[in-house]
């Protein structure tokens, strides 16, 4: 929210309007007829008036209206204001008698409340004269305004009778207008003396803000000062509605809002400050309003839903109220309230949304899709940038400065360390610092609000001798997977100069710091050191991370090496990421191996509480203590492995799997150590490296789920921490902590190493070491801690407090310093959801709030965004760059991955898996980081490690892959910008988004028959032969339009990928069903996967489809509408599906299974069934997995294609060609132009054959999932015979 920074400003607006057609005289009238080419003026001018309180006149806008003037067509003219004068002239304006010109003084954010000034003139035609506007011409011009909206032809006016009537003596505040029109209208006109107003009398008391200053917003007032803590005054307000402001002695608004003040009233003003500055009037507390500025709107629908009942603002008919307009297209309006939701039309067309944008109080204003809190069309307040980062360096630099606005901004600097102004050196060229100095710089912009930006520092130390390179780390072993147990792992450690360094480890999965044990020293006079062996036995793993810091502070680290010794030995028998069918689920909702790791979250698992409180369970749905929300584990995935085996499938992806912190971080997308896997995961025995081997096993491959975007709620483990506002006094302080001192010393000196590559932190944990993992207890609750239970406070002292009952690691509050500094509120306890402002970050260097991508590029900041809270709103997702800085959500704080130290900690943390043999990554949030970055600084380095020999053997040979997620939930590529289309992301950087279209490629068509040589020019990483691909939501969002609405965007979007046969997909998904539906899906299943494993691409199935499990259901939590905080996951799409995997099932290859029990019911269904016909037929033909396709030629069904792939083996080196024919829905398919001779139906086992090319059969099944299946002999792939054999969908 933005608040108007506000300050005193004399003017006054004597202003002449030279009009053509204008008399001198206004009592002078003629007949004339319009002149476009009338002009005018006028001039804004300094005076000896009332203070008005004001931001600085920036602007005037003078509006002609009268008789024979459209409403909306109103001749206006705008003229820039500088130091109170400007010229301004209108023209255009039809001729007539009693024009009303209007003048509206502008600040830099929109209209001056109280400044609005009239005068009444005749328009000539030909003629090119003046009219003073002023206090005094006002009161006539506000008569004929009135005159003019009760519908009265202003030509027939007598003005000589309304002259009469105005009181001369009093200013136009004090003209009662309203009164005069009325009787004006029914020919009862008094003497002047009766249409006089009184000022109201207005007491004003006031607590606390002494020094501050109180102004209405009317031009007849005086400021009243406030020289004590508590005072009483008197003084005179003009009859209206006006703003009240109470500004505090550096001119800081710190409380505004409106009053209104009658004729000759007795008001009162009650302003106190008790931590936060509230006005009364009148006993009412003042609130803020919301104004709304508006580009090309120009109605406004305005409403909040509160306790069951729907408020409306703008009048409760739509397409609501007409707002005021303003200049440049612009539209403003008020709305009385502190909160509520906004949809802007153009007299009900063209509406911004759906369900609206929620605005809370303060002003706003909306362009180009985009809600700012400041004028998107006028300058920033300007920040000096400078090319090189302030440091220590060997020799002279030279210095490019540059600020936000570029050359409009004016940059003074100094080197003598002073404070720049505008006496100051004014930057013109770069500048060579040659030796050590401070180099302070400012820039001024006349047209930004504040004009002067902050002073920016930038300290350069030139230093020849300087030791700027910290010690290189290096391992005797490459990292990886071993065969046999290891006893020599070490690490040589190497400095540039010879004056002694030190070296930390870990082994644990925690971030090595100084306090950590000591790996290896060497002393001075030495530069090189080789530290102890670590030693590994049989079936385990271990991560070394290390940490080396020289003499100078230099520091290279945290360093991680994975390590694994296994008897495993896995060769792949499928090389491309194609060949795979994908099985997605949540690990900790798919099967409970292990009840000892089963932990609630603290929002919607079981409680007593929840169980017993007045909420009915039909409407909460709590089921009981086993409802919970960290359920399934590595050891059920284990155990459970063999269904999807069953189903036919050959990949699982599981969600995140690194240690998690969150109110609500079940899925694993919340990380709060990404080198660690969560503990509510793991069990003795059952690591994630025993899930990879055991899937390797079972000749199935494992996608893991990644983050780098964002971490959870409270960021990174002693990397880039977020501490949030807490009042220890909301919280249980567990039994045997009593004794436990907070240290507000101690925690700051935890955030103050310059270095910012790590923090040797100072604990303020509790004495009994306990540190939140979400599967320990703290304690006991203290004696006479009581909790709610519906209307009963139920006793619970000395019972174990629930491991996930808020963070009570974090209880702390923000200090006063704290508040002063980042100018934070009272204390509020965390509750979720929430923006709540959070107090420092580890990260805490230069100015607080957002940067462009560059700024973060060089800043050391490692989160986005700090210090002011998460930059989030519909920016966020559909707007370019914003979408890429911005914080997707309120809980998921942005990591700044273009800082260096960021991006060696999501590498590291990522190669460990790569290491262990994870086959391919899923991306979480592609869309909100840019393609730049991540083809620079991330694929590339997953690639290289990935193709490193020990990465290669744990795969089994088999390629990596990675897909991501790039939120395109709209219709066509082209309804998003180009740099977030999600096509755009899978090429390199030298492709930019409008190539990333519409024929970009036809990697993914085959040429007639034959297959198409594949172009690798301009893949996402040309170096590698690895692909990076993206999920096509574009066209799952199609199947709300049925199965055939998402093969047609298919097929218009193939050819902007650079393959698009890599496209992954699914109908349904943990986040979104189609078209971002909210629900799971309910459609039909079984003729999308018909089309979806036959077609372009890897399909991908969603946990419990097979069974419709969850249909129609809320895909997450919150999901129960006004409820929704209080509703279980197992009202979700995400409930768990343990109940479902109950008994026992053994595979033995890819759908060949048996089983007894509730697993074997659940594989019986009949989309299950369908699933394993489909797995068998996609295993069963390359071209199916990897082909490329074609159309043409093909009649019948909804869909149909030829298919081929040509190519070898890479693991065995064999030639590979399949060639196929598809045909999905009912009936007979026909296909001509195809290659002649002999085809094998691979769902019945049938032969036919193709003469001339052409070829007609019929599906096998009667509806949309109805398919045939035709693959051709004789290729050097041999067709399968008949594969298919239970879907009843199929025939059977």
């Amino acid at each position: 929210m933005k608040k108007l920074g506000i300050k005193n400003f004399l003017l006054v607006l004597a202003s002449a309007v030279i009009i053509a057609g204008c008399s001198n005289s206004l009592d002078e009238r003629s007949d004339s007829s319009e002149n476009p080419s009338a002009v005018g003026s006028v001039f804004v001018n300094d005076g000896d008036s009332r203070a008005i309180f004001a931001d600085g006149i920036v602007s005037a806008v003078a509006t002609v209206t009268g008789t024979g003037i459209k409403n909306g067509s109103e001749p206006t003219g705008e003229s820039d204001v500088s130091a109170g004068k400007g010229t301004l002239s209108v023209s255009g304006i039809p001729a007539g008698k009693n024009r009303i010109i209007t003048v509206q003084a502008y600040n830099s954010d929109g209209k001056i409340n109280g400044v609005t000034m009239r005068a009444v003139c005749d328009v000539k035609a030909g003629e090119n004269t003046s009219v003073s506007v002023n206090w005094a011409s006002t009161a006539l011009g506000n008569v004929f305004a009135e005159l003019h909206s009760l519908g009265k032809d202003l030509s027939s006016v007598n003005i000589a009778k309304i002259k009469a009537a105005v009181p001369a003596d009093v200013s136009s505040p004090f003209v009662n207008a309203k009164k005069i029109a009325s009787d004006y209208v029914s020919d009862s006109l008094k003497s002047s003396s009766e249409y006089k107003l009184s000022a109201s009398t207005v007491t004003l008391t006031s607590k606390n803000i002494s020094g501050y200053k109180v102004y209405a917003g009317d031009p007849f007032s005086e400021v009243q000062t406030i020289s004590s803590e508590s005072s009483e005054s008197t003084f005179q307000v003009a009859p209206g509605t006006w703003p009240i402001y109470a500004v505090d002695s550096t001119g800081a608004v710190k409380a505004f809002g409106y009053g209104t003040f009658t004729d000759g009233g007795k008001h009162t003003i009650n302003i106190t400050n008790n931590g936060s500055v509230k006005i009364v009037v009148d006993g009412t507390v003042i609130e803020d309003r919301i104004i709304v500025h508006a580009k090309g709107y120009s109605h406004i629908w305005a409403w909040w839903e509160s306790d069951g009942e729907n408020n409306n603002y703008t009048g409760g008919k739509w397409p609501g109220k007409e707002m005021t307009a303003e200049v440049n297209s612009w539209y403003s309006t008020e709305i009385k309230t502190a909160k509520c939701n906004v949809i802007l039309s153009n007299s009900g067309k063209g509406q911004t949304s759906e369900k609206g944008d929620e605005l809370t109080a303060g002003e706003w204003w909306y362009k180009d899709r985009k809600w700012t809190d400041c004028n998107p069309e006028k300058p920033n307040t300007p920040s000096v940038q400078a090319s090189v980062e302030a440091g220590t360096y060997l020799s002279a630099q030279t210095v490019t400065l540059t600020s936000t606005n570029g050359s409009s901004d004016v940059i003074y600097y100094t080197t003598n360390g002073t404070e720049p102004d505008e006496s100051s050196s004014k930057y013109s060229s770069p500048i060579t610092v040659s030796s050590s100095l401070t180099l302070n710089a400012k820039a001024y912009n006349a047209n930004a609000t504040p004009c002067w930006g902050n002073v920016s520092s930038f300290r350069y130390v030139i230093d020849p001798n300087a030791d700027l390179d910290a010690p290189v780390i290096a391992a005797n072993k490459p990292t990886g997977r071993y065969k046999e147990a290891l006893s020599d792992i070490s690490f040589t450690i190497t400095d540039n100069k010879s004056e002694g360094f030190a070296v930390y480890y870990t082994i644990d999965g925690s971030v090595p710091n100084t306090s950590s044990p000591v790996y290896a020293t060497c002393a001075a006079g030495s530069n090189s050191v080789t530290g102890k062996n670590l030693s590994l036995a049989m079936n385990n793993s271990m991560t070394v991370r290390l940490l080396a810091v020289d003499k100078a502070g230099n520091e290279n680290g945290p360093k991680a090496f994975y390590y694994a010794c296994s008897d495993v030995n896995y060769s792949a028998d499928r090389w491309d990421p194609r060949q795979e069918s994908i099985y997605f689920l949540l690990t900790a909702r798919w099967f409970d191996g292990d009840p000892d790791n089963t932990i609630g979250d603290m929002n919607c698992s079981w409680t007593e509480a929840r169980a017993n409180d007045s909420i009915p369970s039909s409407e909460d749905g709590f089921t009981g203590p086993e409802d919970v929300t960290w359920r399934g584990d590595f050891k059920g995935l284990v155990e459970k492995m063999d269904y999807i085996k069953s189903l036919g499938f050959t990949c699982i992806w599981l969600t995140p799997i690194v240690q998690n912190r969150s109110p609500l971080c079940y899925h694993g997308y919340h990380a709060w150590n990404m080198y660690k896997e969560d503990a509510r995961l793991v069990s003795d025995g059952y690591d994630f490296q025993r899930v990879i081997d055991e899937a390797h096993k079972r000749g199935m491959k494992i996608c893991l789920d990644i983050v780098i975007n964002h971490s959870g709620r409270f960021g990174l483990e002693n990397f880039a921490e977020v501490k949030y506002n807490r009042n220890p006094a909301n919280f249980p302080v567990p039994q045997g902590w009593e004794t436990f001192k907070y240290d507000e010393n101690a925690y700051q000196a935890a955030y103050s190493n310059s270095s910012y590559d790590y923090i040797n932190s100072v604990s303020q944990n509790y004495p009994n070491g306990w540190r939140y993992d979400g599967l320990r207890s703290p304690g006991n609750y203290p004696a006479g801690w009581t909790i709610k239970i519906g209307d009963t406070d139920k006793d619970v002292g000395g019972t174990p407090i629930p491991a996930w009952a808020d963070f009570i690691g974090d209880v702390r509050p923000f200090t006063q310093a704290d508040k002063d500094t980042y100018g934070l509120s009272d204390q509020k306890r965390f509750n979720y959801p929430t923006t709540e402002s959070y107090c420092k970050t580890i990260d805490d260097v230069g100015t607080p709030g957002s940067l462009t991508l560059s700024g973060y590029a060089s800043s050391k900041r490692r989160i986005r965004g700090h210090n002011t809270g998460f930059p989030t709103g519909s920016g966020s997702f559909d707007n370019y760059p914003e979408a890429n800085l911005d914080s997707l959500h309120e809980d998921c704080p942005d990591l700044n991955i273009e800082n260096p130290a960021v991006q060696d900690y999501i590498v590291g943390a990522y190669n460990r898996y790569i290491d262990m043999g994870v086959d391919m990554f899923r991306v979480d949030t592609v869309m909100h980081m840019t393609k730049e970055t991540l083809n620079d600084h991330y694929w590339n380095r997953f690639f290289e490690e990935a193709a490193t020999p020990k990465a290669k053997e744990a795969r089994g040979g088999a390629d990596f892959f990675i897909f991501g997620e790039v939120g395109n939930f709209v219709n066509n590529l082209s309804d998003k910008p180009e740099q977030l289309r999600q096509s755009n992301y899978v090429w390199d950087n030298t492709v930019s988004g409008p190539l990333a279209g519409s024929g970009a490629s036809n990697n993914h068509l085959l040429n007639g028959n034959e297959y198409r040589a594949i172009s690798k020019a301009h893949k996402a990483v040309p170096e590698s032969d690895y692909v990076v691909s993206a999920i096509d939501i574009i066209s799952h969002n199609g199947f709300c339009d049925g199965v055939g609405g998402a093969y047609g965007r298919a097929l218009s979007n193939s050819d902007a990928y650079w393959d698009s046969t890599y496209l992954t997909w699914y109908t349904d998904s943990h986040d979104y069903g189609p078209n971002k539906g909210e629900t799971r899906w309910k459609g039909d299943f079984a003729g999308a996967w018909s089309m979806l494993f036959t077609f372009r691409g890897i399909p991908i199935v969603y946990y419990g489809s097979e069974i419709r499990f969850a249909a129609g259901k809320p895909n997450d939590w919150p999901g129960g509408g006004g409820n929704g905080v209080n509703m279980s996951l197992e009202k979700t799409g995400r409930s768990y599906y343990g109940a479902h995997l109950e008994g026992s099932v053994s595979a033995t290859d890819f759908g060949e299974y048996t089983a007894s029990g509730e697993v074997a019911t659940t594989l019986s269904s009949e989309l299950s069934k369908h699933l394993r016909d489909l797995n068998r037929i996609r295993l069963a033909v390359p071209a199916l997995q990897m082909g490329q396709y074609s159309t043409e030629g093909h009649t019948g069904g909804w869909a149909g294609y030829k298919r081929r792939y040509t190519g070898t083996n890479k693991i065995t080196g064999e030639s590979v060609d399949s060639y196929a024919l598809v045909g999905v829905g009912a009936g007979a398919h026909s296909w001509t132009g195809v290659l002649s001779g002999e085809y094998v139906d691979i769902i019945s086992g049938d032969t036919v054959s193709a003469n001339g090319g052409s070829i007609s059969v019929s599906a096998h099944g009667s509806d949309d999932a109805a398919l045939v299946v035709l693959v051709k002999t004789g290729l050097a792939t041999a067709a399968p015979g008949k594969v298919a054999k239970e879907s009843p969908y199929l025939g059977f």
